[in-house]
């Protein structure tokens, strides 16, 4: 295949002032990878085209846009962007998201990762660490609540600056994030096979922003393939990012319902969707309880917002790849998310909004 990767660097300033200079910042490294077969296509949400026309004039013909103006969540447009890619382009062998505060500094990270995905058939998703995640495994990294609990960090943010220096993990290995594991989505890279399995999705369409994370291990264990953080020497560094725009989980909400208002348009009650699925080891987030982030012990206490029962729900059904013991869960497990975590086209119809796009 000669489209080998796909870059959608997503952009939303609905509520906000769009900071035209940082996404260049953040863009121009993108232009200097050195991968054949690359594409990048700018996917933005309500900027206005007074700002967004700055960006297009900058980079031409050299790169695509993909604009609406909904208040959409962005694992909406991110999606919808990628469907529009592949009608125009064809399929990708694998697609890259990029919150609007991430980029790939390094000429040759995206050449260093393909190739290393092109030696395991195993991954699914890859998730690049960025140096201010705050929800990695606690045996990949130095959590940021347990720097707080000894003391040897002071700020109010579980958000710190992280190096590889302080991963614990082996930096030559994979690490697979089993069902029950997240990472923050600032930099994933999912592959084809994902996105056909799911009806020409890459991510789940029921989120408006944070929480979805911890679904994406429970999708790729449902397809037999591994989500997994890549072996970080290949990287030499984690990923910059920087905040440039908000979070979709606050656009068009009241203060007092911007965490408690996760699913998209309310068309799934999150709670029944864990009760409904736990007896397949099956739990995703709800406000304010069952975050699935890392749990940090300290002096006998868990001072995450993780809840220690949570881990009985999936306890003695994945094996340590992340895949069922018992492979006759996959299909049912495949089943329920295909309908749970996605929309139906009668529920949100990816080809009835409007849109502009140009290459």
């Amino acid at each position: 295949m000669s489209n080998k990767m796909l870059v959608v660097y997503n952009t939303c300033s609905i509520g906000t002032e769009p900071n035209v200079r940082d996404w260049d910042k953040k863009i121009k490294p993108l232009m200097n990878q050195t991968l054949d077969g690359l594409k990048i296509c700018q996917s933005d949400c309500g900027s206005g085209d007074k700002y967004l026309s700055k960006i297009r004039k900058t980079y031409g013909n050299s790169m695509s846009y993909y604009y609406t103006k909904l208040p959409l969540p962005v694992h909406i447009t991110f999606n919808a962007c990628v469907r529009k890619c592949v009608e125009r382009y064809g399929e990708f062998e694998w697609y890259v998201h990029l919150s609007s505060g991430t980029t790939f500094k390094n000429d040759d990270m995206l050449e260093k990762i393909y190739d290393y995905l092109q030696t395991d058939d195993k991954i699914g998703r890859v998730v690049i660490p960025a140096h201010n995640d705050n929800s990695a495994p606690t045996d990949f990294m130095t959590h940021a609540l347990e720097l707080k609990m000894t003391g040897k960090y002071k700020g109010k943010s579980h958000r710190i600056t992280q190096t590889p220096k302080m991963q614990k993990w082996d930096k030559s290995k994979k690490y697979v994030l089993k069902p029950g594991q997240r990472l923050t989505n600032h930099a994933s890279i999912t592959s084809n096979e994902w996105f056909k399995k799911f009806n020409n999705k890459l991510h789940p369409d029921i989120y408006n922003g944070i929480g979805v994370e911890g679904n994406y291990s429970y999708l790729a264990s449902s397809i037999h393939k591994q989500n997994i953080i890549i072996p970080t020497n290949i990287l030499g560094e984690y990923v910059p990012n920087d905040e440039v725009d908000g979070t979709s989980d606050k656009h068009n909400l009241p203060a007092q319902k911007k965490r408690s208002s996760w699913m998209f348009r309310g068309f799934r009650d999150l709670e029944k969707l864990n009760l409904k699925n736990q007896h397949l080891g099956f739990v995703t987030d709800l406000p304010f309880r069952y975050r699935l982030e890392a749990k940090v012990e300290y002096k006998g206490q868990v001072i995450s917002n993780y809840e220690p029962e949570v881990a009985k729900i999936y306890e003695g059904l994945f094996d340590d790849e992340g895949f069922y013991l018992d492979k006759s869960n996959e299909n049912l497990l495949y089943e329920n998310l295909c309908r749970d975590l996605f929309l139906s086209d009668k529920e949100f119809n990816y080809n009835d909004f409007n849109y502009e796009m140009w290459e």
